[in-house]
């Protein structure tokens, strides 16, 4: 498959669709593009030019999935999307809060909606709404895709922050605080689901990290190894903060082993080793992204922790059924509302009831009128 993947568009709608014409044009066709980072900005111009490709004036070329908002000022943008996401228009869809999506040629992309935020890690999302933030129930759900038996790893991750601790072993780009860049939570789901390519966005860098490996050598079978590839933002002047990365890629599942777990000549031990061995966050601590742990006021009684299992559990479940789907997320437009008086519309109030016969998901039979 060939994949386009973008990084912060911050509404600069017009910039990236031109640009990805002339890609189309000079290359061919691509499958479809992925867009991590922040899509909208609360500006005039996103606001005018989201306008402009809502109406149609302004053409999206190929199918497009977005991670979900970065900030609470944008969340307007996503109205009557949920966490588990939905179409916002033609061609432009949101992946969700987190989850796996699977293509009909069996390609697994992870994705991880939102950014870090200390104050908001432990809370949940019992009202279903797409946020701004992950939280530690996102994560867990999210890892949890590893525990099947016959789990490899996902062909993609997407996350819109960086993880905490990617430059380890390798060189760090120029103008990245290493102190304070990044999440462990991201880093512990990237150990654990093992994506052939990782994306991110945020820092508005474009880094191309040395690939790294996801087996301690001469201790485990060897497997797969990572790249992990941070993106610049769209319109920025500087050419060498690329914000648009194509590339070639066919679903791991097809792949035999040895083609899988070829190792290239360029490669380091994982980057997360270190964190991985730090104790993860309990209830009541929260984890900064510096990787240190900060006392909160949570009080977890008895009842409070079976709730939470159970949640996670209807979670898991949900997520399993979203594995199993082999299409783009099903459209979560609300039905239309009739305009004027109609005889035929199941929403109108002069719809005549007693002549339908039987009601099915997209059609219905009735008796004629009149």
């Amino acid at each position: 498959m060939k994949i386009l993947v973008c990084g912060d568009i911050h509404g600069n709608f017009k910039t990236l669709l031109t640009r990805v014409e002339g890609v189309l044009k000079k290359t061919g066709g691509f499958d479809m593009m992925f867009c991590v980072g922040s899509f909208f900005a609360d500006t005039d111009t996103c606001i005018d030019e989201w306008k402009s490709i809502k109406d149609g004036t302004l053409k999206v070329p190929i199918p497009m999935f977005i991670l979900g908002p970065t900030s609470t000022d944008c969340q307007r943008f996503f109205d009557g999307i949920t966490s588990d996401g939905g179409e916002l228009t033609d061609n432009i869809t949101c992946l969700g809060q987190r989850g796996v999506y699977t293509t009909s040629s069996g390609l697994q992309i992870a994705y991880l909606s939102g950014y870090y935020d200390k104050s908001k890690y432990m809370t949940s999302n019992d009202n279903n709404e797409i946020r701004s933030h992950f939280t530690q129930e996102d994560i867990k759900c999210l890892s949890q895709y590893s525990d099947n038996d016959d789990f490899q790893g996902v062909d993609m991750l997407l996350s819109s922050e960086w993880p905490q601790g990617v430059t380890n072993h390798a060189i760090s780009p120029e103008g990245l605080d290493t102190k304070t860049y990044g999440s462990s939570s991201v880093s512990r789901l990237a150990a654990r689901l093992r994506p052939r390519y990782h994306f991110s966005a945020k820092i508005e860098l474009f880094y191309e990290r040395t690939p790294y490996r996801n087996h301690e050598v001469l201790s485990s079978e060897q497997k797969h190894v990572t790249r992990f590839i941070a993106l610049a933002n769209v319109g920025n002047p500087d050419k060498k903060k690329r914000y648009l990365y194509a590339f070639s890629i066919d679903p791991m599942k097809h792949m035999d082993h040895k083609e899988l777990t070829q190792q290239p000549q360029a490669i380091t031990d994982s980057p997360y080793q270190d964190i991985l061995g730090q104790e993860e966050p309990k209830a009541g601590m929260v984890s900064s992204g510096s990787g240190e742990q900060v006392q909160e006021n949570f009080f977890f009684d008895a009842k409070a922790i079976a709730a939470g299992k159970k949640r996670q559990q209807r979670e898991r479940e949900k997520m399993e059924r979203h594995f199993d789907s082999s299409g783009p997320p099903t459209k979560r437009r609300p039905p239309p509302q009739p305009k004027g008086p109609c005889w035929f519309c199941l929403g109108s109030v002069e719809v005549e009831k007693h002549l339908i016969v039987s009601i099915g998901d997209n059609a219905y039979t009735a008796l004629p009128k009149g």
